[in-house]
């Protein structure tokens, strides 16, 4: 009886592990998708700054 609760103990302590290692790559992505989307905020409004500075180098 002793040898079946620590077995299902020590399962229980895997599945918490494994959903927190599910957790934390969940995390991983979502942070790495803000990243990506910062970077490519930023990109963009560059891309725009540049288009902006030669309309008024071509409108002076």
């Amino acid at each position: 009886m002793g040898a079946v609760s620590i077995f299902y103990f020590l399962s229980k302590i895997s599945e918490e592990l494994s959903w927190n290692s599910y957790c934390v790559k969940a995390l991983r992505f979502g942070s790495g998708l803000a990243d990506l989307i910062e970077q490519n905020r930023r990109n963009s409004s560059a891309i725009f700054e540049d288009f902006a500075i030669e309309n008024r180098a071509k409108m002076a």
